[in-house]
């Protein structure tokens, strides 16, 4: 195994790097919780803004994006597991691919702690031979899985190998040889993952120092109808709101998949007029099907605050790439489609007074 990346989501991972190295001086970011993801985040950032963050991570620090994959893994691993027997009434039950990898890991009720070495406390530094001694007990915990239909979740299909690798052989160096483009990836996202401010640092509970109501009508070049509907400015940084209207007849036509879904995550890049970059990212997103065809609504986030001397924002999604997945119905699973692009939307945004963070 050692694909490559969704397109959508390696380019999501290359604009958040270029927008942390080119923030509004004294921005605070939070920071992951180990020193080895500290480490790796610093020298991503060093990187030249050409470089490819995912190509220089598979040939520089490919065995350390393998440790951070596995501990990665089997965290996941253990939350399923030891959520499984509190869900809450009315929710739907695990999918049966869990039940296919995880097996008797899900209804375990006696028996030792297969994840003892795994420490609670992700700060905490991990060896390679205890992630390996926790993946030999998991091995053995989860007995003999039922047949199910095949993982479609990028980490599942990671953990189902790894599960299924002989004792003899280095999950670490698997991870980072076989399956290193996936490897990576799942390892960047994550410790990218950690340096996004909380939805609640951003939006506190008091009113929005100024919000705006655009209404914004942009068409892309691929025929995308996009509508700013929000802008939220806080003291800490601010949110978007937009409409979208997503060819999903066409996806239809062209993949040939019953209960097809697509997915847009709206603009990936906002840049001010003085040359500083902002971190953009999709906090919510909820689409259904009207008369027109497929809407979408997506939240995006915004951090930091403005800067005072900006009186500009511009907005790019170059280009808009929509990711979908349909239902195989004979095999009774949800399969992740190909990403389409279709053509870029950029929006400009004066900016009033009141928008921008008074130092």
């Amino acid at each position: 195994m050692d694909g490559t990346p969704p397109p959508a989501g390696a380019r999501r991972l290359h604009l958040q790097l270029e927008a942390m190295r080119h923030l509004p001086p004294g921005t605070v970011l939070p920071q992951p919780a180990s020193v080895l993801d500290r480490q790796l985040l610093a020298d991503l950032l060093a990187l030249p803004e050409e470089a490819d963050p995912l190509r220089w991570t598979r040939d520089e620090r490919g065995v350390a994006a393998g440790a951070l994959t596995l501990r990665l893994l089997l965290e996941r691993a253990r939350e399923v597991c030891r959520s499984s027997g509190i869900r809450p009434p009315g929710w739907p039950p695990l999918p049966r691919e869990y039940h296919a990898i995880l097996g008797d890991l899900l209804d375990r009720t006696s028996g030792g702690d297969p994840w003892h070495d795994l420490p609670p406390d992700p700060a905490v530094a991990v060896d390679h031979a205890r992630l390996r001694a926790t993946l030999r007990e998991v091995r053995h915990a989860r007995g003999h899985p039922p047949a199910g239909p095949a993982a479609q979740e990028e980490w599942l299909q990671l953990l189902t190998i790894v599960l299924d690798l002989p004792d003899a052989d280095d999950p670490v160096a698997w991870l980072a040889g076989e399956a290193s483009a996936t490897s990576v990836h799942l390892a960047l996202t994550h410790v990218l993952d950690q340096c996004l401010p909380a939805r609640d640092a951003l939006w506190p509970d008091r009113p929005a120092r100024l919000t705006l109501r655009p209404m914004a009508r942009l068409r892309s070049s691929g025929g995308i109808r996009v509508m700013v509907t929000q802008v939220l400015f806080t003291e800490t940084g601010g949110a978007l709101r937009l409409n979208a209207r997503l060819p999903v007849r066409a996806l239809r036509r062209s993949h040939k998949v019953e209960g097809l879904v697509p997915s847009w995550r709206g603009f990936d890049r906002v840049v001010d007029d003085r040359g500083y970059h902002y971190l953009v990212w999709a906090t919510e997103t909820h689409g259904g099907t009207d008369l027109l065809g497929w809407k979408q609504g997506i939240t995006l986030a915004l951090y930091p605050a403005i800067v005072p001397e900006a009186t500009e924002l511009t907005f790019l999604a170059q280009p808009i790439v929509i990711e979908a997945h349909g239902h195989d119905r004979a095999a009774d699973r949800v399969i992740p489609l190909p990403a389409r692009e279709a053509g870029d939307v950029v929006w400009r945004l004066p900016l009033p007074r009141a928008a921008r963070h008074s130092a």
